[in-house]
């Protein structure tokens, strides 16, 4: 019954570490590649690229990893309010989303000037659930939240900082110094639009984070009973707006006279990912203009097509000579399937969406076989298949000795003798390779069977020989206990 009681106490907390690990904030979703890295694209012909205000900017295709826009991409900016994505992911990643919150004195009153939210919503001492401030923090960029945010988290804002570099680091930032967790101005507070690409990038692959960021309204009654409400600054997520752009999934805005207009979002059509930073646009209408135009630029002019898989076989011949030996023979090398090792789709103008693949079979360099494969005149993946090597060697032929030979002159080729051959050194050809059986020697065949026969019969025979042994040392052991016991009955 013990044993019972402590199997069932195990599948029970089994269930509850489960359950407990699938709470809704830590919920990801692979957006892109997996690998999070910006590739070359192919060597094909770009539509040219808009103009934009903005003084830096970045535009990524995830699926791809190819950047289809760069203006000085690691040029370090102010970031303003688009400060707040890496600290809303940084509080979904550590705390739970029915945790309270309880704004502090410093959270409130501790900011630059013009910093404090200008509807008078928030005050010392309110407390309400970790989920409705993100929201708070995401929709409404509520710098107190921030603030509050981070000393719920680190306790301060300087050890809270020091975890939003680290965390910005494993994203991807290389030169990246945040100072705080709102955005307001800081000459340390600096980023790059290639670190908040990167950073949005891992923010995304956050269930929730992507579900608030792309929230149009929200609304919340904190625990005094005072209902706050939250609609979207970044009118692209309301639809009454000229701005309205049902492509974005997630985005924030930002704003301090420092860094002017800076934006930063996700946007998909079903097809194409893609994530755009811009900084510095010196009105709000170009901010949102640029972000639009550049947005347009990618899903109006590109799309992504999958690398074909090599399923057709084929396979390359080649005369080859062996170096030491100087034997000829034929090296047959058979592709098998294979497909792109990357597992990336590839990017490419609509112009050559539309084509018909081509896929060559080449040799790799390395003993094996490759396949490349080709939209119009543009190379878009190469990828490598597995390789079957076959070595085919002829079978020796001994001419009929002649007078000439007799006298030691040279024998005539064989008319099925290699026409060309190639160097290979003869180490790689008898790694790689199989000798064609047709070719070995059966003159000892029948010596090698009689051999493994009569072993085995001297194997049988010995152990014959040791049962019977053992059964004659049974017997005498037997007899002799009986005569012992017919001398004791005497």
């Amino acid at each position: 019954m013990k044993k019972v009681k402590k199997v069932l106490s195990i599948l029970l907390a089994a269930v509850v570490l489960i359950t407990s690990g699938s709470h809704p904030a830590k919920a990801y979703t692979v957006i892109g590649r997996e690998d999070h890295q910006i590739v070359d694209a192919p060597g094909y012909v770009r539509p040219a690229a808009p103009e934009i205000n903005s003084d830096t900017a970045i535009m990524i295709e995830l699926n791809s990893g190819v950047m289809l826009y760069s203006k000085n991409i690691h040029q370090r900016m102010y970031p303003a309010s688009i400060t707040k994505i890496i600290t809303a992911l940084i509080a979904l990643e550590q705390l739970d989303l029915d945790d309270k919150l309880v704004l502090s004195w410093n959270s409130v009153n501790d900011l630059v000037e013009g910093g404090e939210d200008g509807r008078r919503r928030f005050y010392e001492g309110q407390s309400f659930t970790v989920e409705d401030a993100i929201y708070a923090l995401c929709l409404n960029s509520v710098n107190t939240i921030g603030y509050a945010l981070a000393e719920k988290i680190d306790g301060n804002l300087e050890a809270f900082a020091n975890r939003m570099n680290a965390r910005a680091q494993e994203l991807g930032a290389i030169n990246t110094t945040f100072h705080n967790p709102h955005g307001l101005n800081d000459l340390l507070h600096m980023t790059t639009a290639y670190d908040m690409a990167m950073i949005m990038w891992g923010a995304i692959q956050n269930d929730t984070y992507r579900k608030i960021a792309g929230t149009r309204s929200y609304s919340f009654t904190d625990d005094d009973g005072h209902e706050i409400v939250c609609d979207h600054n970044y009118l692209v997520f309301q639809p009454t707006s000229d701005y309205y752009d049902e492509r974005v999934v997630a985005g924030k805005t930002g704003w301090v006279e420092e860094a002017e207009y800076t934006r930063t979002v996700y946007a998909t059509d079903g097809n194409l990912d893609i994530i755009c930073v811009t900084f510095h646009a010196d009105t709000t209408h170009n901010a949102y203009v640029d972000v639009r135009t550049l947005l347009d630029y990618a899903f109006n002019n590109f799309s992504l097509v999958e690398l074909p898989e090599f399923g057709d076989g084929g396979e390359i011949t080649s005369e080859v000579t062996d170096e030491k030996t100087g034997e000829e023979f034929t090296l047959r090398m058979k592709a098998g399937a294979g497909k792109s090792t990357t597992g990336a789709a590839v990017l490419v103008p609509n112009s050559y969406a539309n084509q018909e693949w081509v896929t060559e079979l080449l040799p790799d360099g390395a003993g094996g076989l490759k396949a490349v494969a080709s939209l119009g005149d543009v190379v878009l993946g190469t990828y490598p298949l597995t390789t079957t090597i076959v070595r085919e060697t002829e079978p020796a032929t001994e001419p009929a000795p002649t007078d000439a030979t007799k006298e030691g002159s040279s024998p005539a080729t064989s008319p099925t003798s290699p026409t060309s051959s190639t160097k290979v050194p003869s180490t790689t050809a008898s790694r790689s390779t199989e000798t064609d059986p047709g070719t070995k020697s059966s003159g000892g065949g029948w010596k090698t069977v009689v051999i493994i026969l009569l072993a085995i019969l001297l194997i049988l025979s010995v152990l014959f020989a040791g049962v019977m042994a053992y059964q004659n040392k049974i017997l005498k052991e037997r007899i002799r206990r009986r005569k012992a016991m017919k001398r004791r009955e005497q």
